[in-house]
Parts: structure tokens; C-alpha cells; sequence
């Protein structure tokens, strides 16, 4: 996978964790908001290292957040559709197959499909606690939390269908690799 679409993809898992978290502090009162604004107004010379020091909180948080939800929607996940990817063979042998055999583009392709899996299966997550978290607040968040609500929901089938479709490309890639090692070359 290449560095730079790891990195993005984990700083916007990151960012949206870090809104919830954001949210349900204040909400818990561990900070308030006057003290926010009263602190950013002299921060302006700081901006630079503070926006280096947000991105590495926000990848930090982007890989926790990953994790999680992986372990979280693995209890909704059609494990069948891994487990039988290619019938008499192993998920990991296929996949270990295709990324040793696969071209640049197919790998390319099955690397972007990972992305959008990852980073709907983060949303779920996500977007349903900033949705309770700005419930939390009562009419002033309101807007927030119907966005996130709907985002929380659309997150849903749109995992499922990426995670899906995942797997079919993966057992496509391998069926071509497969078969075209097994036909003869033609002179």
C-alpha cells in the first residue's frame, strides 16, 4: 500500500476520533469552550508546530481507531466471504498470491478498495459517537448530530458492499493469476 494513502486515510480516521473525543470532553466539562478561544488567540506564532503535533495525535488516533473498528465490525462481517474466498484455499494464501504475482494495477486497485473499507468501517464508529455526542448537548448540536446520524447510517451498507466487494476482486485477481500460470504460452 502505498505510504502516502496510509497516511491520509488515518489522519481522517484520526480527525473524525478526535471530534467525538473533542465533543465529549467539553460536554464532560474537562475544558470548557471560552477557555478554547481564550488559549487559540495566543497560539497564532505556535500554528506551525501545533498543526505537526495535531497531525501526529490525529494518525495516532488513526490507527487506534482503525483497530478498533476492525475488531468491532468483525462481529457483523460475512466471514464467509473471506473464509471462502477461493474454495480449497486460504485467504492468506490467496492474498499472498496476489501480492507477489499481481500486477502494479491490480494491487493499485485492491489497495484502494482496502482504503474505503477501512475508512467506512472507521465511520461507522465515528459518526455514530459524534452523533450521541452532540445529542449530548441538547438543541445547539442538534444539526450535528442528524448529520452524523445519516452519515452513521449510510456507512453501513456502504462497508458492507466495499468489504464485499473487496473480496470478489481479490478472488478475480487470484483467478486470472492462477489461470494464467496454468495456460500455456502460445508461440
Amino acid at each position: 500500500m502505498s505510504t502516502t494513502s496510509i497516511i491520509v486515510e488515518l489522519l481522517i480516521i484520526g480527525f473524525f476520533t478526535a471530534v467525538w473525543l473533542f465533543l465529549f470532553c467539553l460536554r464532560l466539562s474537562f475544558f470548557d469552550i471560552q477557555t478554547i478561544k481564550t488559549l487559540a488567540s495566543h497560539l497564532g506564532s505556535w500554528s506551525t508546530p501545533i498543526l505537526f503535533v495535531a497531525a501526529a495525535v490525529f494518525y495516532q488516533l488513526g490507527l487506534i481507531m482503525n483497530a478498533i473498528s476492525n475488531i468491532i465490525t468483525k462481529k457483523f462481517a460475512n466471514r464467509n466471504v473471506r473464509d471462502q474466498i477461493v474454495p480449497g484455499k486460504t485467504y492468506e494464501n490467496v492474498k499472498t498470491t496476489v501480492w507477489q504475482k499481481g500486477s502494479a494495477e491490480i494491487i493499485r486497485n485492491l489497495e484502494l478498495m482496502l482504503t474505503f473499507v477501512r475508512l467506512a468501517r472507521a465511520g461507522i464508529i465515528n459518526f455514530f459517537l459524534i452523533a450521541i455526542a452532540s445529542f449530548s448537548f441538547g438543541s445547539s448540536l442538534t444539526p450535528l448530530g442528524l448529520v452524523s446520524l445519516l452519515i452513521f447510517i449510510g456507512c453501513i451498507p456502504l462497508w458492507r458492499i466495499m468489504y464485499s466487494l473487496y473480496y470478489k476482486r481479490m478472488r478475480f485477481a487470484y483467478e486470472v493469476i492462477v489461470g494464467s500460470e496454468t495456460t500455456p504460452m502460445s508461440p
